[in-house]
């Protein structure tokens, strides 16, 4: 069974402006190794060390790609969209995909638990809205 886990990321609602280079690369990676560590730490260590990984992370990418990529408080888009509770412009998404079925189950077992959770990229706080 192929692994196809979109992951959805948000700016805390305390922060007025949030700044996330749009990239992949070693940061997504290590929010995702974190993750991962939090269920089995030994499990983890031991993807983390392999030569070749058992998964595929994509590039993250912007939900709002008109709005750019730093949102100051006053701008427009930095509004709640009505109804929703949601701000369009400072949410973000990235894909894992893997024919590994542990790291499929350990996925599907965890994303409730995982949901809501803060965690870092780089130096950018988010929290994980929906897996």
């Amino acid at each position: 069974m192929l692994l196809n886990a979109i992951f959805e990321l948000g700016a805390p609602q305390q922060t007025t402006q949030t700044t996330i280079r749009e990239e992949g690369g070693e940061k997504l990676n290590g929010m995702f190794f974190d993750l991962l560590k939090s269920v089995d730490a030994d499990w983890a260590t031991a993807i983390h060390d392999q030569e070749g990984k058992p998964f595929a992370i994509s590039t993250l990418r912007s939900l709002a790609r008109q709005t750019p990529m730093f949102i100051p408080p006053d701008h427009p888009s930095s509004s709640p969209k009505e109804g929703t509770g949601q701000n369009e412009g400072r949410r973000w998404r990235f894909t894992i995909r893997s024919p590994d079925q542990r790291l499929s189950e350990v996925i599907d077992q965890s994303a409730a638990e995982w949901e809501g959770k803060v965690d870092r990229i780089g130096n950018a706080r988010l929290v994980i809205r929906n897996i």
